[in-house]
């Protein structure tokens, strides 16, 4: 059985997943115009079934369609368990809580704290984190995602 198609988004594009799936049948054809017609004319399947196991990333204003996406959810794994892409560098999220792979941005910056990442043809492409920024008054959260 093949993997369902899924949108990727930023919260504060969608508020729901109803509203990025709606924004992308109304838009993802003329984002990825070529696709379409290759699609139209072979007659295939509905988008959502011909990129089963894939799908689709709203990013700087237009949907881009992936053919094949693996997701790595780093909250699932302990934080001593070696992991695939993470260089053995998870730790607990201050933010939330949950187990994440962190990679300091540089003092004064901060820290990232990546809770999800996608492979975009084989490249890394995160799409959910906590940015932790610290201060000599506190930390600053400018985060990207959060848990519920």
């Amino acid at each position: 059985m093949a993997e369902k198609f899924k949108l990727i988004y930023d919260v504060k594009d969608f508020k729901t997943f109803e509203d990025a799936d709606a924004h992308f049948e109304a838009h993802w054809e003329g984002d990825n115009p070529e696709a379409a017609r290759a699609l139209a004319a072979s007659g295939a399947a509905p988008i959502k079934e011909a990129y089963e196991g894939g799908g689709a990333h709203y990013r700087d204003g237009r949907w881009r369609l992936i053919r094949e996406l693996q997701v790595i959810n780093y909250t699932k794994f302990k934080p001593e368990t070696p992991t695939p892409g993470a260089d053995n560098l998870l730790t607990k999220c201050p933010q939330c809580g949950e187990t994440a792979h962190h990679y300091p941005l540089g003092y004064p910056a901060g820290t990232v704290y990546l809770h999800l990442l996608t492979v975009q043809d084989g490249r890394k492409v995160e799409i959910a984190r906590h940015v932790v920024l610290s201060r000599r008054d506190g930390v600053i959260d400018a985060s990207d995602v959060s848990f519920g």
